[in-house]
């Protein structure tokens, strides 16, 4: 198992610390994988499936990497706030952060109850300010140049018949992304 600092050098990501969120499962742990085969150590993110998310750590501890899961609901500031400083006391820094977790729950425009607009726009478009937020303001702290990735959808640009709210968080996170590179 590598440690923090003595990855291979010719990897791309070499001794990079990276969160990433929604990491237990689809996406989010291919990316996981990917990050720690070019070098990263990686907090891999789970909020409703641990032994998801421990298969996923599995997986790249035995290729020779370093991983650790982490629960936090992204939706929740606390919760974010706890993964960065986890991750940053067991590791020193944090260098990337992926906000990929995300849902999608489909309704009729006509029949979208409140909880379900409210749950989908907490996690899609909430959490990713909060972690952006979170992992920008430690990063600057640190005088660390790091990556914040957003993993959208077309259909930040193109509608979807049912799903109102999962196009209305991806166009905002496309614009607060926007936002935030301009800042």
């Amino acid at each position: 198992m590598a440690t923090p600092g003595t990855a291979n050098p010719a990897k791309r990501l070499a001794n990079k610390i990276a969160i990433v969120t929604g990491a237990s499962t689809g996406i989010g742990a291919a990316i996981a994988q990917a990050f720690a085969r070019e070098g990263a150590t990686v907090c891999v993110n789970w909020a409703g499936n641990e032994a998801a998310a421990n298969v996923v750590v599995q997986a790249i501890t035995t290729a020779g990497g370093t991983a650790f899961a982490f629960q936090a609901d992204v939706s929740k500031r606390a919760d974010v706030e706890a993964m960065v400083v986890a991750t940053t006391a067991r590791y020193g820094h944090l260098d990337i952060l992926v906000n990929n977790a995300g849902v999608e729950k489909r309704a009729p425009f006509l029949e979208v109850p409140d909880d379900l607009w409210d749950h989908v726009i907490a996690v899609n478009l909430t959490g990713p300010f909060y972690c952006a937020q979170t992992a920008a303001r430690d990063m600057a702290q640190r005088g660390i140049h790091g990556r914040i990735i957003n993993i959208s959808s077309v259909h930040e640009d193109l509608p979807m018949p049912t799903n109102a709210p999962y196009c209305a968080s991806k166009g905002g996170l496309r614009m607060l992304m926007r936002t935030i590179c301009d800042e």
